[in-house]
């Protein structure tokens, strides 16, 4: 019709990762790590194309089911892990939301908190850290099924994830690898300077 605006995306097979989280719980180490290796060849590409995660969140991660091989010729495919960049938060555009949510009062619903690095809820400064930060909530919870900080409020959030003391994911699920513990508590810590430098960086720490 004449004036419409319209927007066509492509369609993406498969469930959310919030989804398969919700019906099938923690995802099994084999499955997940090379799972986790595409989300983090992903954030590598936005990082040298300058851009930010600043908080993505499962429900625009989405896994395309493995599919056989059509013919002899053909190669079977793995499971692939997507991203919809229509959830991708610019630092700026995040923190103006935020902003904007603390004069009417931010419900923890507004913006998904638990994925957000703490000095992008503090004001400070926001680099490739900060998304080191999330990637180490997202792999947290892709291991364990639950986030490694809650809180029924902002404040309340906020302080737990400054106290920077997530249980190890190991005490939740048993038999998780040494270097994929070690990794992530390291990429939530409270400080910046004490992450990863960069996303390649706990990359690496993942595989031992």
């Amino acid at each position: 019709a004449p004036g419409l605006v319209y927007l066509v995306t492509g369609y993406i097979e498969g469930s959310s990762v919030r989804a398969l989280l919700e019906t099938e719980g923690a995802l099994p180490w084999p499955r997940l790590e090379p799972l986790l290796h595409q989300l983090f060849d992903a954030v590598r590409q936005l990082h040298r194309r300058q851009a930010l995660i600043c908080g993505m969140s499962p429900e625009i991660m989405r896994i395309r089911p493995a599919r056989p091989a059509a013919s002899e010729a053909d190669d079977p495919q793995s499971e692939r892990l997507l991203i919809s960049t229509a959830g991708i938060w610019s630092a700026q555009d995040l923190l103006a939301t935020l902003h904007d949510s603390t004069l009417r009062g931010i419900s923890m619903d507004d913006v998904e908190l638990r994925y957000v690095a703490p000095e992008l809820l503090t004001g400070g400064t926001v680099d490739q850290r900060s998304d080191v930060f999330t990637l180490g909530v997202l792999a947290y919870e892709m291991a364990t099924g639950r986030v490694p900080f809650d809180g029924r409020s902002m404040p309340e959030l906020l302080g737990r994830m400054l106290a920077g003391a997530p249980a190890d994911p190991r005490t939740i699920v048993a038999g998780l690898p040494e270097p994929f513990a070690t990794a992530v508590l390291r990429a939530l810590r409270p400080s910046p300077a004490d992450r990863f430098a960069t996303a390649r960086e706990m990359q690496r720490a993942l595989r031992g």
